[in-house]
Order: structure tokens, then C-alpha cells, then sequence
């Protein structure tokens, strides 16, 4: 009698064994083992994990202070909130990330590096691309970003803005945006490019130099002209070589000056056809009498 109940008793436990029970111990099995490796309760092959809510997958990977990720191989994640992942790659401070390369390194509060070779040194400030083994794109500026690839230099920064309502100084090539240009103020200007610009087509709104033809415009006479020539060595209202040197060119400006000039020489041509006509019709006066 003992014999059969035990008999029935392994058919019931082998009738629990079906597959459908198997695959929910397994899965059960796989979300513990997952949620002791979310919060660090367990230790895993490559993994350096010192304190609660941290991880650390990979090989001689350290994630060391609270709630920080660190991913592949030789990445360290020390502070609170930030994540690593890559190759040789270091993230301390504050909701900062260094992501997807080799050689990077994020330091600050929010500050993230994307790409291989690159520092991010600050608060809130984004470097993305690849710089180089040695010689990497360094963003120590907060609140900006720097783009480049293959050099030490981005080739793309922009700039921090002064609050809400403002935008970020743009630069091409360059990390300097300026606001002042020899006695020229260029807090306004927005985009600063280190080199030449090829465009198909440049279009400027500017004011325009239709004044000259006003009644009530003073058109100096060639006399005048002549004598601010030899005195100043350029033509009136037109700057200096040596104030273009220092200031540089506005294109707008320059434009509308050029459009002035030959307005004027227009009106001088109209007045010298004149003169000219009225010499004809007196010679041929004096021709006929």
C-alpha cells in the first residue's frame, strides 16, 4: 500500500515537471538573478561593484557611489547617477556619462562624452566624435557642446546662451566668438567661422543707397572731392585701409557705401552731359555766325 501512494506521489511531481512550469522556473530563476545585478546585491564575472544600486558588467569594470553604471572593459563609474561604457573610459561626478568608445572621460555635473578620445571637464557640456590616441577633443567649457572628428580641435562649438530667451555663440573652427573687433562691437553676432566660406550665393538685408537721388541730398562737388582725396587718401564715407585692416568689413555696409559711390558718379556724369551739351550748342552758335 505504501508502495503505490508513493508511486502516485512521483507521478504528480512529474506531471508538475511539464514544460510549461519548467520554462516559468526558469524565467523566474532569470529575473532574480537580473534584479540582484540592478541592485548590486550579487557580485558577476568582471564585475567591481563597493556600494548598493550600482553595476558593474564587463571585465576590470568600477562602479563605486550611488545608482552609477559602468559597461566593457576598464571603465570606472564613480559618484552619483552616472553611467560608462567602452573601453578605458572614466565618468566621475553627477549625472555625467562617457559612452560608446575608447579614452573618454566625463568630470562634473551632467557632463557627457560620446565617441573615443575625448574629456568633458564641467557642468552640462556635450563633446561628441573622435579625437586622437594622445591628443583628445578637451571640453572644459559648462553648458556647450564641441563636435569633431579625427583631431584635438572640434570642429563645430557652440556656446553657452545667457539664460531663457537667448541663444549660444556658434563656431566653425574655431573656439573664439568674440565680442569686440577693434573698435567694433559683435555681441550680436551669432556665427564666427576660422577659414574661408564657399557658398553658391550670399544674400544680406541691408539698407540701400537710393538717398543720393533725394532732392535734398548734397552731392559734394568734384572740387570737394578732390581736395578730402589728398587730404584723408580715400573717398568720402568710405573707410580707411587701415580702419578695414583693424575692423574688418561689414558686408552690408560696404555694399550700400559701393552702391552710394556710384550713384554719385552717376549724378556727376548727368552733370557733365549737361556742361557738355551746353558747349555744343554755344559752339555751334558761334559756328553759325
Amino acid at each position: 500500500m505504501l508502495k503505490k501512494k508513493n508511486t502516485q506521489r512521483l507521478i504528480s511531481n512529474l506531471q508538475f515537471l511539464n514544460f510549461k512550469n519548467i520554462k516559468r522556473f526558469l524565467f523566474c530563476i532569470i529575473f532574480i538573478t537580473l534584479s540582484n545585478l540592478t541592485y548590486a546585491q550579487v557580485g558577476a564575472v568582471g564585475t567591481n561593484v563597493n556600494n548598493f544600486n550600482d553595476t558593474a558588467l564587463g571585465q576590470q569594470t568600477i562602479a563605486d557611489g550611488f545608482a552609477n553604471t559602468a559597461l566593457g572593459y576598464k571603465t570606472t563609474s564613480t559618484g552619483e547617477y552616472n553611467i560608462v561604457s567602452g573601453f578605458e573610459s572614466k565618468v566621475s561626478g553627477l549625472h555625467s556619462a562617457a559612452m560608446f568608445g575608447r579614452g573618454n572621460v566625463s568630470i562634473g555635473e551632467g557632463a557627457i562624452a560620446i565617441g573615443s578620445f575625448l574629456r568633458t571637464k564641467g557642468d552640462y557640456n556635450i563633446t561628441i566624435g573622435s579625437g586622437l590616441q594622445g591628443h583628445i577633443i578637451d571640453n572644459t567649457t559648462n553648458y556647450s557642446l564641441m563636435i569633431g572628428f579625427k583631431s584635438n580641435l572640434p570642429t563645430l562649438y557652440v556656446g553657452p546662451s545667457n539664460g531663457v530667451g537667448t541663444t549660444g555663440k556658434v563656431g566653425i573652427g574655431t573656439l573664439q566668438t568674440p565680442n569686440t573687433l577693434g573698435a567694433i562691437n559683435l555681441s550680436d553676432y551669432s556665427l564666427y567661422v576660422k577659414g574661408g566660406i564657399l557658398s553658391e550665393e550670399v544674400r544680406v538685408r541691408t539698407g540701400w543707397a537710393d538717398y543720393v537721388f533725394n532732392s535734398d541730398y548734397k552731392l559734394k562737388s568734384l572740387e570737394e572731392v578732390e581736395t578730402f582725396i589728398e587730404k584723408n587718401k580715400h573717398l568720402p564715407n568710405v573707410p580707411s585701409a587701415s580702419r578695414v585692416e583693424e575692423d574688418g568689413l561689414n558686408l552690408g555696409d560696404i555694399s550700400r557705401i559701393q552702391q552710394e559711390k556710384i550713384e554719385e558718379l552717376t549724378l556727376y556724369i548727368i552733370q557733365q552731359n549737361k556742361r557738355l551739351k551746353l558747349l555744343e550748342e554755344k559752339i555751334e552758335t558761334l559756328l553759325e555766325d
